[in-house]
């Protein structure tokens, strides 16, 4: 018996340790055991490799965006997901309240490299302040960590630092720079109060709005030079180039100016 309570003071201590709070930007979070951190900087980065298993765990820090928590996890997941790995919409998708926040998450399955997993991406929003988590995990196993993880998580919105800046008679909410976890391309995302928000990304600018979505392509030098010579009549070279190569479309109709 005094054996026991001996080691007990020491089993305390070893949990306390192991679940010791953390905090990154506005949110306090308790880690996950046996992952590695592996970012804390620009975003918070947890990730462990088990053999052919692995799961990454990623944390961007709050900005202020749309009031729309539907909004704000559109532009989340097409640029983490849907348009990082091309797999379009999620596949499944879940709305709930957690800790005063209004939770969107959405499911998908991606493959890189011929690797597939499955990839996660939950917004939360509390009136126009947003943050995003991203999972990335090949292993089922690992979805009671993830579940812990994000549900130990709590944000103060009161701690949000807020940038307003004013162009060209818009009022733009904020302006956050954040790179991809494996493109590694940079982009900006602007907010602005009418509702709309544009995203810089490496081709081209993205502008949505209640799902609507406008892209303003850059120049490339590459896809012009590549384009036939003009023979008068309307051809969908671009067409081909670039919106057949973005999205999942159907047969082209082509209506000419009488």
């Amino acid at each position: 018996m005094k054996k026991i309570n001996l080691f007990l003071p020491l089993i305390f201590a070893f949990i306390c340790m192991q679940a010791q709070t953390k905090r990154y930007d506005i949110l306090s979070f308790t880690p996950p055991a046996t992952f590695k951190l592996k970012e804390e900087k620009q975003r918070l980065v947890y990730e462990v490799k088990e053999g052919n298993s692995f799961c990454q765990l990623h944390i961007w820090p709050a900005q202020q965006g749309s009031a729309d928590p539907q909004a704000n996890f559109k532009t989340d997941w097409d640029y983490f997901a849907g348009n990082q790995y091309k797999i379009g919409d999620p596949k499944e998708k879940q709305i709930e309240k957690q800790n005063g926040w209004d939770v969107v998450t959405g499911v998908g399955l991606a493959e890189v490299d011929g690797i597939k997993f499955i990839v996660s991406v939950s917004t939360f929003t509390q009136n126009d302040i947003s943050w995003c988590a991203i999972t990335q995990f090949n292993d089922e196993k690992y979805a009671f960590v993830i579940d812990t993880f994000l549900a130990s998580i709590k944000a103060d919105a009161t701690k949000m630092v807020r940038k307003n800046n004013q162009t060209n008679g818009n009022q733009v909410s904020n302006t956050v720079t954040q790179t991809a976890s494996s493109s590694g391309i940079t982009i900006s995302t602007t907010n602005f109060d009418d509702g709309w928000t544009s995203t810089i990304t490496n081709d081209y600018v993205q502008v949505i709005k209640n799902g609507t979505e406008v892209r303003l392509y850059f120049f490339d030098k590459k896809i012009d030079e590549q384009r036939p010579p003009n023979t008068g009549t309307f051809e969908p070279y671009y067409w081909d180039a670039v919106v057949k190569l973005a999205y999942n479309t159907g047969e082209l109709f082509i209506r000419q100016k009488e």
